[in-house]
């Protein structure tokens, strides 16, 4: 989640060096509030959004050692309540793959061939909007009142 003065914790599941460069290059250039982390695929991906804590995950379908779709299936087991927003950015172009990443979770497909950095970014803070606007700010505990 985003708060105030802090980053945008975004991990990149990407085989293509040169795809997660381009896009965390115009990231970094859209807005100075992201911390952009990458694997190389799907293994280290699960890993590393096991082991540290994201806002968002941009992920590849066509990954070179695990199925893109089994990696979304683990970040989204449980495609009605997704834990953390995330973003599928593939170049595979087939609507039946994109309707099917929709369908398990994902909040957006993009198609790389199609998609530009400022409209990932777009796609980023859409994702993110729903998790902010419908926060409850923290009660403080001099304000809780227990009843005996």
């Amino acid at each position: 989640m985003q708060h105030k003065n802090r980053a945008i914790k975004v991990l990149f599941i990407d085989g293509e060096e040169s795809d997660r460069q381009r896009y965390i290059s115009g990231l970094q250039a859209c807005a100075s509030d992201y911390a952009l982390h990458q694997a190389t695929g799907g293994y280290t991906g699960l890993r590393r959004y096991k082991n540290e804590t994201f806002d968002c995950v941009v992920q590849e379908l066509e990954l070179p050692d695990r199925s893109g779709f089994e990696v979304l299936m683990h970040l989204i087991p449980s495609p009605q309540q997704p834990a953390i927003p995330v973003i599928v950015l593939t170049q595979l172009t087939g609507k039946a793959l994109r309707d099917l990443a929709l369908k398990n979770g994902a909040r957006a497909c993009l198609v790389k061939s199609d998609t530009r950095p400022e409209d990932l970014h777009r796609a980023i803070r859409q994702a993110l909007a729903p998790v902010h606007s419908h926060k409850i700010p923290p009660v403080s505990r001099s304000s809780l009142h227990i009843a005996s």
